[in-house]
């Protein structure tokens, strides 16, 4: 069998460069098990010194820094460019059979999570593979309160940019999270994906515009693979379960082992007790969510 070649895509900025690092090292550290899929790094560097990209590119990582080629919003701060490179991959970089998107704060924590992934992602009969956020554990499922407003915050801003049918499909839809989805080169989510983005773009920036533009596409064009939570794990939704033997599993079914982490909400300030404040993220690292 011919060797099938997958580009997994992050972007970040100076701020977000350790992620970036570690969530390809988390690619790198099971993908030579993964047989006849080859598996290239690539980055859409926002913004990096020069001696960073340096070694990004020493170390086999494919960079794109030509942010001018990306459509933009009018009023789009420049870590907005992790968002509206995402429609254009295979443009940005050809030449692969199939794409995998990857926040830079994802982390693959067993070679099960990115076998699923990649099979995904090469995957002719579907269109798209992606994670839907709806697993019993996370607060906006159980908690009706929080749900509600997680609703009434996507109804609203969707509503401005998108009406009639796939409107009304994608109102009580519990949303796909674009933080990590995986796609054929040829596959039509793209068209439609750059489609929908494009005129998302016209109505100003939002955080979430590109992943609503995504989920609608998802429910325009059809042929998806759902991917079950522990293969894109909410953590700021419900905290895994870290168990003696090194992994997380989900914290409603033990039994359920977490192959993927995603560290969502990282640069946010928590309290984390006896009167200390951290961000996310040195909570995450403390509690062994990364390297």
């Amino acid at each position: 069998m011919p060797v099938q070649k997958v580009c997994a895509v992050l972007a970040c900025n100076a701020p977000f460069l350790e992620q970036a690092v570690r969530a390809m090292a988390s690619i790198r550290r099971f993908a030579d098990r993964i047989g006849d899929v080859e598996v290239t790094l690539a980055l859409v560097a926002i913004d990096l010194d020069p001696s960073a990209l340096e070694t990004l590119e020493a170390d086999g990582v494919r960079v794109f820094t030509d942010l001018d080629r990306l459509p933009t919003y009018d009023n789009q701060p420049r870590h907005g460019y992790s968002a509206t490179c995402r429609p254009y991959l295979p443009d940005l970089f050809p030449g692969f059979d199939a794409y995998l998107w990857v926040d830079a704060d994802i982390r693959f924590v067993r070679a099960e999570g990115l076998l699923f992934w990649l099979s995904g992602a090469l995957n002719p009969d579907a269109a798209l593979v992606m994670c839907q956020e709806i697993e019993p554990a996370y607060t906006v499922v159980h908690s009706a309160h929080k749900a509600r407003l997680w609703h009434e915050a996507k109804i609203a801003r969707m509503s401005r940019v998108w009406s009639g049918d796939l409107m009304e499909l994608a109102r009580y839809f519990a949303p796909f999270n674009g933080g990590l989805y995986g796609a054929r080169a040829d596959s039509p989510i793209w068209p439609t994906y750059r489609r929908h983005f494009e005129a998302a773009l016209r109505r100003g920036y939002d955080h979430w515009a590109d992943q609503d533009a995504l989920n609608v596409s998802l429910l325009e064009v059809g042929r998806y693979i759902r991917a079950p939570g522990t293969m894109n794990w909410i953590v700021s939704l419900a905290q895994p379960l870290a168990l003696d033997d090194g992994s997380f599993r989900d914290p409603a079914s033990p039994e359920r082992i977490i192959n993927v982490l995603h560290l969502t909400e990282s640069t946010r300030v928590v309290d984390v007790g006896d009167g200390r404040r951290m961000t996310r993220y040195d909570a995450y690292k403390i509690l062994g969510y990364t390297d």
